[in-house]
């Protein structure tokens, strides 16, 4: 009896001994797992957090975002210097954790003439336009001014403008989107003179490759890091904004929807073997299919967190998203805010 309790002993032992192997195999695999997580849900920090918002897609914000600022996108101008669209600030889900400031983005993105007049030192629109913007101001946190269409010429009165405006808002946060630059354009954006009048600068860094160029990334990291030094070298620290896109663009490699010659017509129905029908009512009518290729880019989680860790990398400790809605959700879980 003595002798088969020994021997279910030693076999209890051997036993125990197996699963204390096997338990610290799994604790040793279970971690590698673990450590493997963590580095890939690697988070980066910064001190502010930009997020542009059109108006109608409130709903795209939870709450949970690690937003520091909100920039309600946008109100426009008319030929008076009068603001149009809705200016009432919009209603937001609230952040326990990180307070938001509300900014109203101005904008002016493609008439030139339009902003030309509306800089004149002397126009009653001018003076019009201050007067609005003081005014709605008192509805937000901050106002930023996206004139994307400022002529050459009109640096100096575009930086004078600036001036005035801040002038008149003291107490009011004032921003201002630039686009993104390698070098010195020699244009109305001069990053330097701009940067000391205003108290944040956003550099649109997207659109390297656009609606109407050739085929090609949004907004390269290799790209991006020229913009990155070269708005350093120019803006301080603390007001230097990185703006990182959202979003991606497609194009055709073949496009039909363009004017036609003569030439081109015998080219389609030749090329297609179409036929045609024609009357004097409306000339010759065709009609046919054809394969389309197609390119595209999108900036995808992992091509982001690349940027900002480059951001970071370079000091700079406040980033912009364009826009709200077009992202993927999991991204905001990879950045954290001082």
């Amino acid at each position: 009896m003595f002798g088969v309790n020994t021997k279910i002993n030693t076999i209890k032992n051997i036993i125990m001994h197996h699963i204390c192997i096997i338990f610290i195999i799994l604790c040793i695999t279970t971690s590698g797992i673990f450590s493997q997580e963590n580095q890939t849900q690697e988070t980066v920090l910064f001190r502010e957090t930009w997020i542009y918002l059109m108006k109608g897609e409130e709903h795209f914000l939870t709450g949970s975002e690690p937003f520091t600022d909100i920039c309600y996108f946008s109100a426009t101008i008319d030929n008076h210097g009068n603001l149009r669209g809705d200016l009432t600030p919009p209603v937001l889900p609230i952040n326990g954790e990180i307070p938001f400031r509300l900014h109203l983005v101005i904008s002016e993105l493609t008439n030139h003439s339009r902003t030309h007049y509306l800089l004149k030192s002397k126009s009653t629109a001018r003076k019009n336009l201050i007067k609005n913007i003081v005014a709605i101001s008192r509805l937000y946190d901050g106002i930023q001014i996206d004139f994307e269409s400022v002529p050459r010429e009109d640096g100096p009165a575009f930086q004078q403008f600036l001036r005035d405006l801040k002038k008149r808002l003291p107490k009011t946060v004032v921003s201002v989107a630039l686009p993104p630059r390698r070098s010195e354009a020699h244009d109305a954006y001069n990053y330097a003179a701009i940067s000391k009048i205003v108290d944040r600068v956003v550099i649109m860094a997207y659109d390297q490759h656009y609606r109407t160029s050739k085929p090609g990334p949004v907004a390269s990291k290799s790209w991006s890091k020229e913009v990155a030094e070269f708005a350093i070298a120019k803006i301080p620290p603390r007001k230097l904004i990185m703006g990182l896109p959202l979003y991606g663009r497609a194009w055709q490699e073949t496009r039909f929807d363009r004017a036609l010659r003569y030439s081109h017509l015998e080219n389609i129905i030749s090329n297609y073997n179409i036929t045609k029908t024609e009357d004097e009512e409306y000339g010759i009518r065709f009609e046919f299919e054809a394969p389309v290729r197609v390119i595209g880019y999108y900036e995808s989680l992992s091509s982001i967190v690349a940027k900002l860790k480059l951001y970071a990398s370079l000091g700079i400790t406040s980033v912009s998203f364009w826009r709200i809605g077009q992202e993927d959700k999991r991204l905001w879980e990879r950045i954290w805010v001082q």
